[in-house]
This record gives C-alpha cells, structure tokens and sequence, in this order.
C-alpha cells in the first residue's frame, strides 16, 4: 500500500499541468459553441419553416379567396343574365298579349274580350316584377332605359284597351328596346372582364 502512496504525493507536489487544463477547457468550450451553434441553427431553421409555412397558407388563402370571388362573380353574372332575359321575355309577351287584344279584341264576344283583358294584365304584372328584379341588379342606365320602356308599353297598352290608337310609339319603343339590349349586352360583358381581370 505504500508503494501507492508516493505516487499520488508527486502528482499533488509536483504542480499543475496547464496544458492539459487548456486543453480540457478548449475542448468543453468547443463542445458548448458547437451545442450553441447547433441550438442556433435549429432554432433559425425552426423560424425559416414557420415563415415558409405561414407565406404557404396566406398564398392559399389569398388563391381560395381569389376563387371563391371569382365563382361569386360568374353567379351574379348568371343571375345578372336571367333577369335581363326574363325582363325581355316578359316584354314580348306583354307585346304579343297587346297585339293580340289590338287584332282581335274589337271582334271578340265579352267573354273572349275579357280574357285577353286578363292576360294582358297578366303579362303587365309580370313585366312589372321583372322590371323590380332589374332595378336590384342593373346599372342605372339600364334601368333608366327599362323604366321608359315600361312607360311606353303601359301607355300603348291602355290605349289599346280603350280603344284609341291615335298615338304610334311602337318604333320609338323599338328603339329603346334595342338600346336595352345593347346596355345590357355590354354590362354582361364588362363583367366579365372584370372577372377575368
């Protein structure tokens, strides 16, 4: 056992060994930079995938929005479409329901008479509700050109009934119907460019 115990004396009077300690702190402070630099690198690489992810999702978001825009206009296009169609639809056949009392009302028995009466009332009712439709979903000049349109085919039609054809306006009419379709044409259209703008 005393053979032990020089030994452990020299190495306790003998001195420090500094190089050995600086290599031993180079070592630890290599190993904490390198655990730092690791830490760092995670942590930039962590904030690089949030970004990417966060720029990932507002893209998404920005093209379902930029989608969901597009579908709602080509609906309000259709919609736009059905009501111009409707309210020309509706126009003919106040026409034909007029036209039809002008020709042959006069010859009528009462009851046929009264008919075409009611048709006729028929077909202005339903100009008037497309007329209501339009004046929710048409530009103002649109609307303006439907109002007078309107105005002119319930004059003509009160004349027809009583009897008094005095005052032609079918070409004036004619006219304004087809500047009616022509607006209307040309407000499908812009919307259109607009969508794919």
């Amino acid at each position: 056992m005393l053979d032990g115990a020089p030994d452990v004396v020299q190495v306790v009077t003998s001195g420090v060994d500094w190089s050995a300690i600086a290599a031993a702190a180079a070592t630890a402070i290599a190993a904490v930079a390198g655990i730092w630099g690791t830490s760092l690198s995670a942590k930039r690489g962590r904030e690089q995938a949030s970004n990417d992810l966060r720029a990932s999702l507002d893209a998404a978001a920005e093209n379902l929005l930029n989608g969901i825009n597009a579908e709602n206009e080509r609906m309000r296009r259709a919609d736009k479409r059905k009501v111009y169609a409707g309210f020309q639809t509706a126009m003919n056949k106040f026409i034909v329901s007029t036209s039809h009392l002008e020709s042959y009302g006069s010859e009528a028995d009462d009851r046929v008479h009264t008919d075409m009466i009611s048709d006729l009332a028929e077909a202005f009712t339903t100009v008037r509700n497309g007329l209501s439709e339009l004046m929710l979903t048409g530009p103002k000049n649109i609307r303006d050109l439907a109002e007078n349109a309107v105005s002119i085919l319930q004059s003509y039609s009160l004349a027809v009934e009583m009897g008094d054809q005095s005052e032609d306006k079918s070409s004036e009419f004619l006219r304004l119907r087809d500047h009616l379709y022509e607006a209307m044409r040309a407000d499908l259209e812009r919307s259109q460019e607009e969508m794919r703008s």
